[in-house]
């Protein structure tokens, strides 16, 4: 695309071939996300699940905390190791696609086809897997990811006070 508009001796007219590119990588999105994006993020929410108990089980403070604690802190290690790799396509398409070609040349040599409406264009596409209308993207990441990590450290704080209060005891 930035070959095509760049020049500005291009031969006919490339947004019916920028038409049928945004509808493969559409097409091809759309599909990872209503199958195997799907599938994972059950996966994800089965594990968050798991959490939630592992989490309930340490608060009561069974013999077992120590087992339960370590599969809460795993849990969500490998919940943010499933989500990140899905977040980076959003994350190319951020930086790889919208930022490669919001240039002034690009820009340019749009003008004659697209007018002034290029990067709005590209930036309401979303690009990236989906679910529930969501895109799975850096900063979802992040927050499941700080959401996560306070609820780990919250937790094992919360151990942590009950076992030396029960010692000073």
């Amino acid at each position: 695309m930035t070959k095509a508009m760049e020049r500005d001796g291009v031969d006919g007219d490339v947004v019916p071939t920028l038409k049928i590119v945004e509808l493969l990588v559409t097409a091809r999105l759309r599909y990872a996300s209503q199958t195997w994006v799907r599938f994972t993020v059950y996966e994800i929410f089965v594990g968050g699940s798991w959490l939630l108990v592992a989490g309930v089980y340490v608060l009561t403070g069974n013999d077992d905390t120590n087992r339960w604690l370590g599969s809460l802190v795993w849990g969500s290690a490998l919940i943010i190791i499933m989500l990140a790799p899905m977040a980076a396509v959003a994350e190319t398409f951020e930086y790889d696609v919208l930022r490669a070609l919001n240039n002034p040349s690009m820009l340019k040599g749009a003008q004659k086809y697209l007018g002034q409406q290029l990067l709005p264009h590209l930036t309401t596409l979303e690009w990236g897997f989906r679910l529930g209308g969501i895109v799975i993207n850096p900063r979802l990441v992040s927050q499941v990811a700080v959401t996560l990590i306070v609820g780990v450290v919250t937790t094992a704080g919360n151990v942590l006070q009950t076992k030396l209060s029960n010692a000073v005891l």
